[in-house]
């Protein structure tokens, strides 16, 4: 009882009645609450939906929610410290990692709140969940506490000196994870904006990873790993070396599902789905389905990443010509409420697959069914909805100018394709002189063969032919590019093009 009059002492000096929680007791009429109870509920369009419901008709409504809103976030911060974790969706190593957090943030309340009788063995008890979860920043951080307090507060040479030793184990560690973690971000920040290949980062990668195979001889936790693994990955990633990521994934895969402790399933997601990419690009259909099907077995539905995973699933069904499939991947993922609040920057590969999908009803490859309503699609806008991809020079921008020139095609708008492809006669010149986009130039030289032969079918075929042919010389699945490039194999395509011709010429003012 004595240790809880202490504690009970403690938390009184800091007046715990003024922390404010979400599902407090009393606060059910709170606007607060009411914000809360509506987000969750999605009943709120936008902003100004929630801002018009609660101060309608209030020329102070704006400064009247910002206020309402910053009410909410002090309390949901507040809350995340009393998240129950012990439910059966958190697996062992994610109620590891809340717990071992939160008692560490205890463990520096009760030291600066003259609290150490209780901080100590809370501290104790802590590392060695930490020790066995291989929590390393943590592990560090607690062992210093209890290093000091044995040599400083309570002398115990014996307790001191196993709390160096686990300092000194630790701090190695550390920086060794800092050092991998460094290496990774530098070669992470080069993909922000741009999803296409980068061969110059090659050696880079090449180097970090030799060095992290020699880290790895001497240092051993979770993290490490994991972060040395995506390096590993990475390194063959950007040589386009699928081969080389898909065996790099699988011995990730084989060491994380062998470790006493299984990791979080975002991990195994992470491995899962380069298999599933890697496989997607090299032409293993079988071997893609299954790895697609483990991957949502480690994600959540409506998350980012159960988005992409249907992202390349939509893709990997273009790629065999299973367009009903593909269809259905696509719907299912758009439909999903989830949609709609993702960033233009997750959303904008669904605009192009949406292009796509029109497309192949257009030509009759994809049959709705009756019931299923679709909005109408306007090529125009849908070019006008890609900000952030239209800079990507190397990467999907060039899927957009394709997709351009296909819809034109279908509406016999000859004039803009013939002014659209003088700008791609400059687009190959500046951007399209780089082996990972062999197969684009080679299609897009392909096109421009359209307006040259007057859009007459035998000509087209004629003159492109040559073209083609070196487009051949290289199959998609040895090509030198990302999947996102060639969404659509293009010798699928082609013969697509070839089926909106026919043997007549047409001219621009036709």
């Amino acid at each position: 009882m004595d240790e809880l009059k202490s504690l009970v002492e403690i938390v009184s000096k800091n007046k715990i009645k003024q922390i404010e929680i979400v599902g407090q007791g009393g606060a059910t009429e709170a606007n607060w609450m009411k914000l809360y109870d509506g987000i969750s509920k999605d009943q709120f369009e936008s902003e100004e939906d929630a801002m018009n419901h609660f101060f309608p008709k209030n020329r102070n409504q704006k400064k009247y929610f910002q206020r309402l809103k910053r009410s909410l976030k002090e309390r949901l911060l507040n809350t995340l410290f009393f998240i129950d974790v012990n439910q059966p969706s958190f697996t062992d190593s994610q109620k590891a990692y809340y717990n071992c957090y939160r008692n560490s943030a205890t463990v520096k309340i009760l030291l600066g709140r003259s609290g150490r009788e209780h901080a100590i063995p809370l501290a104790e008890k802590t590392l060695k969940k930490t020790l066995d979860f291989e929590f390393t920043d943590i592990a560090l951080s607690l062992a210093k506490d209890l290093r000091n307090h044995y040599s400083n507060i309570v002398r115990n040479i014996k307790k001191a000196n196993y709390f160096k030793q686990i300092i000194k184990k630790q701090s190695k560690l550390y920086l060794a994870e800092l050092k991998a973690e460094e290496y990774y971000s530098d070669l992470m920040s080069n993909f922000v904006e741009s999803k296409s290949s980068k061969p110059e980062l090659a050696k880079i990668a090449s180097k970090y990873g030799v060095e992290l195979r020699e880290v790895l001889k001497e240092n051993n936790s979770f993290r490490l790993n994991f972060i040395s693994y995506l390096i590993f990955s990475l390194k063959c990633e950007v040589e386009n070396d699928y081969q080389g990521t898909l065996e790099v994934s699988e011995e990730a895969i084989s060491y994380f599902e062998n470790r006493k402790i299984p990791p979080a399933p975002t991990i195994l997601f992470n491995f899962w789905f380069k298999v599933f990419y890697c496989n997607l690009q090299l032409g293993h259909y079988t071997e893609a389905i299954h790895a697609s099907k483990k991957c949502l077995k480690f994600t959540q539905f409506g998350t980012i990443n159960w988005f992409g995973v249907f992202n390349y699933s939509v893709i990997l069904e273009f790629r065999f010509q299973n367009f009903d499939n593909a269809f259905l991947a696509y719907s299912k993922a758009i439909e999903n409420s989830k949609y709609k609040k993702l960033s233009s920057a997750y959303r904008e590969p669904w605009l192009v697959h949406e292009a796509f999908i029109f497309y192949f009803i257009r030509i009759g490859k994809i049959q709705v069914p009756e019931k299923q309503k679709l909005k109408s699609f306007r090529i125009n806008k849908f070019l006008n909805e890609m900000p952030t991809y239209s800079k990507d020079k190397y990467g999907i921008n060039i899927t957009i100018l394709i997709l351009h020139i296909l819809f034109l095609l279908l509406d016999g708008r000859y004039g803009e394709i013939i002014d659209r492809t003088e700008s791609l006669k400059t687009y190959t010149h500046r951007y399209l002189r780089k082996d990972h986009t062999f197969r684009s130039n080679c299609f897009i030289k392909m096109l421009m063969q359209l307006p040259a032969s007057s859009f007459h079918k035998e000509a087209v075929v004629r003159k492109a032919e040559k073209y083609k042919k070196k487009l051949l010389s290289v199959p998609l699945e040895e090509a030198n590019q990302s999947v996102e490039i060639e969404i659509v194999p293009y010798e699928m395509l082609w013969e697509f093009v070839l089926d909106s011709l026919d043997n007549k010429f047409h001219h621009a003012n036709k």
